[in-house]
């Protein structure tokens, strides 16, 4: 049986990318903030006793998601590349509860190895830089606003570099643990063999390497990698120094004469047309990645998202990236509401925004390709100390009783300045947050404010201002959408505050990415009905 090597490997690479940019957003978001409790504390009460930050339980939660959701993302990849080939056909929503609990289970064993190490790492790097500053006489004259700057300038990028290495370590691991349980739910392990396929750039250890020139081994025997015995690529009972950062994986493939779940008809390895799935446990709906710009935009008509769509200047990539992002969030809502398909979809060029959404969505990707990295900058509290710096330099140019108005003014900017240091300029940090964030305006304006809806936010709106005044129900909607994004968008992101639309959409990307705690109660009442239909 023919294994096309460079095939094998170029697609295992592209999905592990795809699966792990979820994941890193999570886990970056997850030490930054941890990271910037312990600034807080530093900064206001000169803590550096952080026992209480990196809790090992949160950890254990990372471990078990991340080895779960790209667990059923390469079980999916290799069943659905044999199903291709496979007359009877294999349908991987069979093996969905099996996977599950495999992948869990593996996810909270490892943890439980390595959560006491990585929770110690990110406390002792928390408490040395700390505690080093302690002792350094010009930072401790800074003003609390200048020392939190740089301090989170400079964990952002321990929690960049700690992040990183925590997922693509596990990553492997988890991946290649998935190829391996999904090749068994198709052959006997005894009737199987596999081969390690080592990672094509220059990075690749000699040790791996070697290995990858070696012969295939029978499925229940171990790889000889660098003097240890691995099962597969990123086993976690293998040394770290043959383990972390490996991007190797293994290709499980049947004996001649394997008895399957079908009949086997030329089959040949490589699965460059395997279906992609989606990241998420409820995911088990396939999601096929397009080949063309035609055949992107084909997509999101033939799914009822959009009547018309245009990609014109995206590439293959970026279309798949939108289209995924969009069918994910379509599929979230339950089909027994009522809603209308948007009218357009296309991407626009030389426009001042990102997006803009009517009864259509306009994409300005160069806009946003400038503009991402620096959304959730300081940008809002550098126009705030700009202006208290001006207005107390020019202070004296004032009769008294303006000065004394100016001062209370500057008092309430401090303020602010301090609230603001512990919020997000937006929510969201890659293209599909904001890409969800978009069609969050989508599940206001076309099912949230369909009166066919009704029951859905019926609860939401005040009965005394329905019943009175003639105020229409939808008005009451907008008013109490106008009061809690006044008084709880900004514990979302300062975004969320600018009115209640917005508020809205960023509740929206919360409630995707299961961040129900920053939520209104009422609103989350309503997406969760939204998404169990009922």
């Amino acid at each position: 049986m023919k294994l096309d090597k460079q095939k094998w490997q170029t697609d295992f690479e592209r999905q592990l990318d795809i699966a792990e940019k979820p994941q890193l957003s999570k886990v970056r978001r997850f030490y930054k903030s941890e990271y910037n409790k312990g600034i807080n504390s530093f900064i206001a009460e000169g803590q550096t006793n952080f026992q209480l930050l990196f809790n090992e339980n949160d950890f254990l939660k990372i471990y078990r998601d991340l080895y779960s959701d790209i667990g059923i993302r390469f079980a999916n990849w290799y069943a659905k590349g044999f199903d291709r080939y496979i007359k009877k056909g294999i349908n991987p929503n069979e093996f969905i509860d099996q996977w599950q609990n495999s992948f869990a289970s593996l996810g909270s064993a490892v943890g439980a190895q390595r959560v006491t190490l990585v929770s110690g790492t990110a406390k002792k790097t928390l408490i040395d830089i700390t505690q080093k500053l302690l002792r350094d006489p010009e930072f401790m004259v800074l003003g609390s606003v200048e020392k939190g700057r740089i301090l989170k300038s400079q964990f952002n990028k321990y929690s960049q570099y700690q992040s990183r290495r925590l997922v693509q370590t596990e990553a492997t691991n988890a991946a290649n643990f998935a190829t391996m349980e999904s090749a068994t739910t198709i052959f006997p392990g005894a009737q199987m063999m596999k081969e390690w396929i080592a990672s094509f750039d220059d990075r690749t250890r000699s040790s791996h390497a070697e290995a990858g020139a070696s012969e295939p081994v029978p499925y229940n025997d171990a790889f000889m990698v660098g003097g240890s015995l691995l099962m597969y690529p990123g086993d976690p009972s293998g040394p770290a120094a043959e383990v972390v950062n490996c991007r190797c994986s293994v290709a499980p493939f049947p004996k001649q004469g394997a008895q399957t779940v079908g009949e086997l008809s030329g089959f040949n390895f490589g699965l460059a047309g395997a279906e992609s799935t989606g990241f998420g446990l409820t995911d088990l709906v396939s999601f096929v990645n397009a080949l063309t710009i035609k055949e992107a935009e084909e997509f999101l008509v033939k799914n009822n998202i959009s009547k018309k769509v245009n990609y014109n200047g995206l590439t293959i990539e970026e279309a798949n990236l939108i289209n995924k992002t969009l069918y994910d969030n379509y599929l979230s809502i339950n089909k027994t509401f009522d809603f209308d398909t948007l009218d357009y979809i296309k991407t626009v060029r030389n426009k001042n925004y990102m997006f803009r959404t009517s009864n259509g969505l306009d994409i300005n990707l160069d806009q946003i390709r400038t503009n991402i990295k620096e959304l959730n900058s300081l940008t809002n509290i550098l126009r705030l100390e700009k202006k208290i710096e001006r207005k107390l330099r020019n202070l004296s140019n004032y009769p008294l009783n303006e000065q004394k108005s100016i001062l209370k003014n500057i008092n309430l900017w401090k303020k602010e300045i301090e609230n603001l240091k512990n919020t997000k300029l937006f929510y969201g940090e890659t293209l599909e947050d904001f890409i969800t964030h978009e069609f969050g305006h989508f599940v206001e304006s076309r099912i949230l404010r369909n009166k066919n809806n009704f029951n859905l936010i019926s609860d939401f709106a005040d009965s005394r201002f329905r019943n009175s005044n003639g105020i229409s129900f939808e008005n009451t909607f907008q008013s109490k959408l106008d009061f809690i994004s006044y008084k709880k968008g900004v514990k979302i992101s300062e975004y969320a505050s600018k009115n209640s639309f917005e508020y809205l959409a960023e509740s929206w990307l919360a409630f995707t990415k299961n961040d129900y705690s920053i939520i209104d109660i009422n609103l989350l009442k309503i997406f969760k009905r939204l998404k169990n239909g009922n």
